[in-house]
């Protein structure tokens, strides 16, 4: 009878244990990805990061936009980068006093004026049902594959040198005007 009763206590611990553990390995995850953001905000000094959570998303699978906690109070405004481990993943769209829409780079109306690191072509980065691509790239311009995408700065509201991505593949046609990657 005592062991039956002992070995349902090693059960509840256990499960207790397991729980805390699983708590712990998430907190660690978190605390991984907050050194990523620490090691980004060192090597873009001017950029100021406020940390958000993910309150709403867009029911629509067309519209890729994210509600988050941080709005007006925080000092958000519109067209404002929103980044994660050092990638730009979209900007504010509209602000409220407690939270903000968030438009993901991957939405179609998504524009962000981007440089190819190397090859120093610029184009617009532009989401879609298809992926990532970034237009308009003049042609005069050598794309090498791999070649690193980052925030051009240009249009002012974004800052430059946000990592975006690397290109994966040219995608232009013959007798296009301009690239597109």
């Amino acid at each position: 009878g005592s062991l039956g009763s002992q070995n349902q206590n090693l059960i509840k611990e256990n499960l207790g244990l397991q729980s805390q553990l699983g708590l712990l390995k998430e907190v660690q995850h978190e605390n991984e990805i907050l050194k990523q953001e620490m090691g980004f905000l060192k090597t873009k000094g001017d950029i100021k990061l406020t940390p958000a959570n993910i309150i709403g998303r867009s029911m629509s699978g067309y519209l890729r936009t994210i509600v988050i906690d941080r709005g007006v109070k925080d000092s958000l405004k519109t067209n404002q980068a929103v980044v994660s481990q050092g990638f730009l993943v979209g900007t504010v769209k509209q602000v409220w006093e407690n939270s903000a829409e968030i438009i993901l780079i991957t939405d179609n109306n998504s524009l962000v004026p981007v440089v190819l690191e190397q090859s120093r072509g610029t184009g617009l980065l532009r989401g879609g049902l298809s992926g990532l691509t970034v237009e308009d790239i003049p042609l005069n311009i050598p794309i090498k594959k791999d070649e690193q995408v980052v925030t051009s700065g240009l249009g002012g509201d974004i800052p430059s040198g946000i990592m975006v991505g690397s290109v994966e593949d040219v995608i232009s046609r013959e007798g296009e005007i301009f690239q597109k990657v």
